[in-house]
């Protein structure tokens, strides 16, 4: 390649028109260069020797002459610092640096570095107009020449910090600038620039057709391709693919696929330096791929917002209510007299129950006032009377005559408290978000004279009626100023917001995988040995005795607390008195039992008995963020914190919302042929349903959120290992002796009489070995054993009562139902024994799964899903999106599962050799075709299992003139 140099090029004269700064610093930089002389050089590969720039040695910086075509010489300098960024020394207005080449036509760039690599590979003239916005100008300087144009690096994006996952940084719009010339631009392959792409990438890419000629598309204008196999895969197929349609589209099918990985795995920027530096070939215009980003900002930011949603006042009170922002902390509230309703939000640990609640408590004692507080759960209202000085509702004498009581939510409908609860005049409803949750709780917000819609309509009437209501939370939703606002229409409420700290001086390390569990022991045993404590938060029961036995078998004072043992003396006294009992312990390790109301400050302790570490263990399989986030917030003085993210989310499952699951109630009912009545506390109860479910779908990311939005400094985990043999092998050895143990409890446990289950059923407070006993005595009912001994295979399938579920769809499948079923109160809350017989009759009508089948079979069960998604997955039979599946088989295999029958492979034959050819008669080029059939064992466990139960209750079997009415019913449902 041939280079003509300028002539006198080091020894240019500037115009009088220049700065006399610019003068000196170039004639007194030094001249020739080599590479070793400056750091950029080096980086970049570029040899000065053919180049007009210069060394400046005492601020350690290259000078580059700028010129514009109006004044003869250079007019500027660029400097360029040893980092490479540039700085325009006197900021003489618009200017370009040249390399030489031959030929009239240039290139046109933006990058030094990328310009000397344009220049070494084409030896053409390249016109360096640094600026993306200076590029109209300096092009039209020049005169038009066919073989002008642009040649562009593309955006880089940049990751900066944890709130930086769900937005893209990049440079200036290059592309924008470029378009307004109308020269044809070149772009670098997305993610890379030409210095990287080098000489033969760089040639490369200027022999293809320029990228502006390729078309732009907006995503709703692309196909959605479907991705299968791996993603090394789909990243190959969009390297290799030419045409600028079908790359387009799969550059956008790869970023909805991966997108649920943003922010926990990787940054929506990270996604795009991923799928964008896989195009080896830059056939997709950049305006189709910052089309395709935008719309997948689109889907990350709404993604966010519903996250935050349970978290998030809505903007509407501040036109609706008197809103009070109070950024300095919670005010004194000295008007409790006036009528009407005080809505408190302030961060956890801010002090609403002792500043808001406690004054209250005694403005209504001194002026006469009859006083209520409610929490949700039994285990809160000690603390809760204590925090207030009310009589607890628990106690059999009250402890303060004069003041009010503090009582748990479903006992507003007890008999005991009519009159109280009747005469109310001061309601206080502390973590009032949580109350309203727990309403949807068929099971446990009910008494034996009330249920959950009862508890509901006696909850909005307190609220209706009462003189003054003042409700608190850390946050405040949407879902609760309307309760709010229909028990008390018209009225305008005083809401006091305390803004989350934008940092709350709290850091967090996330780690996700399947390892989680074994990460968590691990940070957990580096603390200790170090002479830390540690507190541990755990999603399941399961993780608090795996973890227990870990460091109990380390010898560390350890407290497990869970739903199975939190009566017994232990965990008593800590629920009891948490700030005190826990100082006895180097871990304590709790289940969602410990969800709220405890608040552990340890005001007065020495350094060295504090707590030192928050861990936490979950994957959103039972609990949403905002549960989690009540845990992790115990230990009000923590300021470091491990988390271990079971899982990045829950693919395939369905997404339902509030109306898909009410239309689904309504079609039970009629399958069912009740005439029963659609509420408003059905609408209340699927509309949280419908919340939960995406909460937990999408539990890692709604967590960091929802923890990034509270003011935690977030980060990922730098550790990627996932863990040694010997620490998995401890796990798995806990886990198995965890197991062992509550099967061994279950088969010794004393059998029990119905009398004594109903009494030790009445306690509030049981041990663990009389949970034991009590389910043992379930089991027993349920399976209908009688007096005869419990083994380990029927503990196994019990599976904590799980599998009375597999037996209810079983007889189902059979036509058997339960002559009399419980009548549980709201539709939404009814069983539908009926509808569930008939909707599976109906799914594998004219099918014998007991039989090998293959994708045809299944092909016609998964399309019977798909057209009835929501009633199936109402019923418990199916939970599968509404978009049809390309692994039906899966999805059949599934819905057999979850009846517990076990499906395997029976025999595999070539395609055209006939279903009869066996393995070993397969002949090679054909593909495999692979036959599935329910194990007889299996389906033979189930019916003796089945009939053994339905001895001892009374069921119904439902004969052919049912099974001949059942599929018009189906039809009309559709």
């Amino acid at each position: 390649m041939m280079y003509e140099k300028p002539a006198n090029q080091n020894n240019a004269v500037f115009s009088a028109a220049s700065n006399s700064l610019v003068s000196v610093r170039w004639q007194t930089a030094q001249t020739p260069l080599s590479k070793r002389d400056h750091f950029y050089l080096q980086v970049t590969d570029i040899d000065p020797a053919p180049l007009n720039i210069r060394f400046d040695e005492e601020e350690k910086q290259l000078l580059v002459p700028m010129f514009t075509n109006d004044v003869h010489g250079p007019v500027d300098l660029m400097l360029i610092g040893q980092d490479g960024r540039p700085s325009q020394l006197a900021q003489n207005g618009v200017g370009y640096s040249k390399i030489s080449g031959m030929g009239e036509g240039k290139i046109f760039c933006v990058d030094y570095a990328s310009g000397h690599t344009l220049w070494r590979a084409t030896g053409r003239t390249v016109v360096v107009c640094w600026k993306p916005e200076w590029l109209r100008t300096i092009t039209g300087t020049f005169p038009a020449h066919p073989d002008n144009c642009i040649a562009l690096d593309s955006n880089t994006c940049t990751q900066t910090d944890f709130a930086d996952t769900w937005s893209i940084r990049s440079f200036p719009d290059s592309i924008t600038n470029a378009m307004m010339t109308s020269l044809p631009f070149y772009m670098s392959t997305p993610a890379k620039n030409f210095l990287g792409l080098g000489v033969e990438g760089t040639a490369k890419i200027l022999s293809l057709p320029p990228v502006s000629k390729a078309p732009v598309f907006l995503p709703d204008e692309l196909d959605d391709i479907e991705l299968s196999k791996s993603q090394e895969t789909w990243l190959k197929e969009l390297a290799n693919t030419g045409d600028a349609k079908t790359a387009a589209s799969l550059a956008l099918s790869i970023g909805k696929r991966l997108l649920p990985q943003v922010p926990v795995k990787l940054s929506l920027s990270e996604l795009r330096g991923l799928v964008e530096g896989s195009i080896n070939q830059p056939v997709i215009h950049p305006k189709t791929l910052d089309n395709i980003w935008t719309e997948l900002k689109r889907q990350l930011d709404l993604r966010r917002d519903t996250a935050l949603m349970p978290v998030t006042m809505p903007k509407m009170v501040s036109t609706s209510h008197q809103l009070e922002i109070c950024p300095s902390g919670l005010p004194t509230i000295i008007d409790y007299d006036s009528h009407g309703v005080t809505v408190v939000c302030a961060p956890t640990g801010s002090g609403k129950t002792q500043m808001i609640g406690r004054p209250l408590a005694d403005w209504a004692a001194a002026n006469g006032f009859s006083f209520l507080a409610i929490c949700h759960r039994i285990s809160l209202t000690t603390e809760l009377a204590k925090r207030l000085a009310l009589n607890n509702y628990i106690d059999q004498e009250p402890t303060h005559p004069d003041r009010g009581l503090a009582i748990c939510l479903p006992s507003i409908t007890n008999p005991k408290f009519e009159s109280l609860v009747r005469r109310n005049q001061v309601l206080f409803i502390d973590e009032i978000s949580q109350v309203l949750r727990f309403l949807t709780s068929d099971d446990c917000c009910r008494t034996s004279s009330a249920t959950n819609e009862q508890v509901f309509e006696r909850l909005k009437s307190l609220v209706a009626n009462a003189h003054s209501v003042v409700v608190a939370d850390a946050s405040i939703d949407a879902r609760t100023i309307t309760f709010l606002e229909t028990c008390r229409p018209g009225e305008r409420f005083r809401i006091i917001d305390v803004p989350k700290p934008e940092d709350a001086g709290i850091q967090g390390v996330y780690y996700l995988g399947a390892k989680a569990q074994e990460h968590i022991a691990q940070q957990g045993l580096a603390e200790l040995d170090s002479g830390g404590k540690i507190w541990i938060a755990a999603e399941a029961k399961k993780s608090v005795e795996v973890l227990e036995q870990i460091f109990v078998e380390r010898g560390y004072r350890t407290l497990a607390i869970h739903s199975g043992n939190k009566g017994g003396k232990r965990q008593s006294r800590l629920l009891a008195n948490a700030d005190a009992e826990s100082l006895y312990y180097d871990v304590v390790i709790a289940s969602p039992v410990i969800s709220s109301g405890i608040s552990i400050q340890h005001e007065s302790v020495p350094d060295n008995q504090r707590f030192t570490l928050g861990l936490y263990v979950g994957g959103g399989y039972t609990h949403t963020p905002v549960d989690a986030f009540q845990q992790l917030r115990r230990v009000r003085y923590l300021t470091e914190f491990v988390l271990g993210l079971r899982q990045l989310g829950k693919r395939g499952t369905e997404i339902f919302d509030c109306s898909s699951q009410i239309q689904a109630v309504r079609s039970a009912t009629r399958l069912e042929r009740r005439n029963q009545e659609i509420t408003s506390f059905d609408h209340f109860v699927a509309d949280i349903q419908a919340e939960e479910a995406r909460m937990k779908k999408d539990f890692a990311a709604g967590l960091l959120w929802q923890l990034d939005a509270a003011g935690w400094r977030l980060a990922a985990s730098s550790d990627h290992s996932q863990g040694s043999a010997t620490n998995g092998q401890a796990q798995a050895k806990a886990a198995a002796r965890a197991k062992d143990r509550y099967i061994q409890a279950m088969i010794s446990a004393p059998v029990l009489n119905d009398s004594e289950a109903i009494e030790l059923k009445r306690l509030r407070n049981r041990t663990e070995a009389q949970n034991v006993m009590l389910e043992a005595h379930t089991l027993r009912t349920n399976l209908g054993l009688g007096n005869v001994p419990i083994t380990r295979e029927l503990v196994e399938f019990w599976d904590h009562g799980r599998g009375i579920k597999k037996l209810d769809l079983f007889d189902a499948l059979r036509g058997i139902v339960p002559k009399y079923t419980r009548r549980r109160g709201s539709a939404i809350n009814e069983e539908y024994p009926v509808a569930r017989a008939k909707a599976l009759r109906w799914l594998f009508a004219d099918i014998n799964f007991l039989q090998p089948y293959r994708d045809e079979t299944a092909y016609i069960v998964a399309d019977r899903i798909h057209e009835q998604s929501d009633l199936l997955r109402f019923l418990g039979i199916a939970s599968t999106s509404k978009k049809p599946t390309g692994q039906p088989t899966r999805l059949m295999n599934k819905v057999l599962k979850n009846i517990g029958l076990t499906v395997k492979e029976t025999q595999k034959c070539r395609v055209n050799c006939g279903d009869e050819i066996s393995i070993g008669q397969i002949s090679k080029g054909n593909p495999i075709k692979r036959f599935y059939a329910v194990t007889p064992d299996s389906y033979k466990k189930l019916q003796l299992l089945a009939d053994q139960r339905n001895r001892g209750r009374e069921t119904v079997t439902l004969g052919e003139a049912w099974a001949s009415e059942q599929a018009p019913d189906l039809l009309q449902l559709h």
